[in-house]
């Protein structure tokens, strides 16, 4: 359980907005996507924080990293 203070960080690859950052990261979608798993391949931010709201959620900060990625921070509403 998530104190009310308390945050959530992921980092990765995402798309935003159904739009990669790189051709490199719909390169690697592509390749996760061709394994056959439906689950598997690149999040999409607005997905994130929509499944996110469920838990009473919501992306407080999307930050820049190095390599093309992402550092999304959740916390409470």
């Amino acid at each position: 359980m998530l104190d009310d203070d308390g945050f959530l960080l992921i980092y990765g690859p995402f798309q935003v907005e159904e739009t990669f950052s790189t051709d490199s990261n719909k390169e690697f979608h592509d390749t996760l996507s061709s394994a056959g798993v439906s689950e598997w391949g690149l999040k999409d931010v607005v997905d994130l924080n929509k499944a996110a709201e469920n838990h009473n959620l919501e992306l407080k900060e999307k930050i820049n990293m190095s390599a093309n990625n992402f550092s999304l921070i959740f916390g409470r509403k």
